[in-house]
């Protein structure tokens, strides 16, 4: 493509999947360095659209609500996630999509 085009959605989608194809070391990395209790909350934010202490989702991924309530603490400190208007979010939005993609029980 040249300088200056406008990319179609399906490159637009290709670079994408291209870059998260490219960083997945990184990301894997990055998850194996987390305990189970973070890995969960990570996933709790994504399942509970920015609320993880949503009943349902602690249901869904067997998690405590005082062991999630310490690891979005843990994370926060470490500014993998961040809390704007009283709901969390993943900081990394390709990271954030990673985990989606994840093929791995919670």
């Amino acid at each position: 493509m040249a300088a200056g085009e406008t990319a179609t959605f399906e490159q637009w989608e290709s670079a994408y999947d291209a870059t998260l194809q490219e960083l997945r070391h990184e990301f894997s990395a990055g998850w194996r360095g987390l305990g189970t209790a973070e890995q969960k909350t990570l996933r709790a934010v994504i399942a509970g659209d920015g609320s993880p202490m949503r009943a349902s989702v602690l249901r869904q991924l067997e998690i405590e609500k005082s062991t999630l309530f310490y690891a979005l603490q843990r994370l926060a400190d470490t500014a993998d996630i961040e809390s704007v208007a009283k709901r969390w979010s993943i900081v990394d939005p390709l990271f954030e999509e990673w985990i989606k993609r994840l093929q791995v029980p919670a």
